[in-house]
């Protein structure tokens, strides 16, 4: 795979197969792939088949696929104001892997993309609930607004 900027011109004993276009990531949006075998990455990161992962604009500006690279899509930000927080399951750690089973709060003036294997939870009645948040929906995602403002790590009254 030629990886380099410019014209090419194939020698006799070689023939192109099909062109891949490259994928310009933005601050907002990542690329989500899959590896069809194992391999090392770009990246020096060794990938098993089946393996799922996010590049993003952190990454790279641009990326084109790899040979053994699937792209199963394009991921949208998601972002948080000071008054909202979601609720993340299978969480991934610190090397990437999903810890399966585990939710995560995550809250606060936050940009996030959802990983391979995350996704938010949503089993909440719309409306007002007892603490008094309310759930704001954007698209497929809940998140959550606090009704009325209190100090970090102090939870609102229940009615009893």
């Amino acid at each position: 795979m030629v990886r380099e900027e410019g014209a090419y011109l194939p020698g006799v004993d070689e023939e192109i197969v099909d062109t891949i276009n490259a994928y310009v990531l933005t601050e907002l949006q990542a690329l989500h792939l899959k590896a069809k075998r194992t391999f090392t990455d770009i990246f020096g990161q060794q990938r098993k088949a089946g393996d799922e992962w996010l590049v993003t604009f952190a990454d790279a500006e641009i990326h084109i696929p790899d040979v053994y690279e699937e792209v199963v899509g394009e991921v949208e930000i998601t972002t948080l104001s000071d008054r909202e927080w979601c609720i993340v399951i299978n969480p991934i750690d610190t090397d990437g892997k999903p810890q399966w089973g585990t939710k995560e709060v995550r809250q606060g003036r936050i940009s996030f993309f959802l990983h391979p294997g995350e996704y938010l939870e949503t089993e909440f009645s719309f409306g007002e609930s007892q603490s008094g948040t309310k759930e704001v929906r954007q698209g497929r995602t809940s998140f959550f607004r606090e009704s009325s403002p209190h100090a970090e790590g102090t939870y609102p009254k229940t009615k009893q």
